[in-house]
């Protein structure tokens, strides 16, 4: 399930039941697995690997995916 206003970047891997919140940009072939939910306005980089939940307004990166930013809800207005 996608949210409005998302970004799946090519080569991105989206697994069964990933729910995916409002705003979140989903890097160049970056991995979620299956029953995960990515928080509203997150910014997932490129090559990332989920394997548990991401919380809302954050930047995450690596393998596995850990964020290293957190924004305040509302950033992006």
């Amino acid at each position: 399930m996608l949210g409005d206003f998302v970004t799946v970047a090519p080569n991105a891997t989206l697994s069964g039941n990933v729910q995916v919140g409002d705003g979140v940009d989903f890097g160049t072939g970056a991995i979620a697995i299956q029953g995960l939910q990515i928080g509203e306005w997150s910014i997932v980089g490129a090559g990332a690997v989920l394997i548990s939940d991401l919380p809302g307004n954050c930047t995450a990166v690596g393998v596995p995916v850990r964020p290293i930013k957190y924004r305040e809800a509302g950033w992006h207005e």
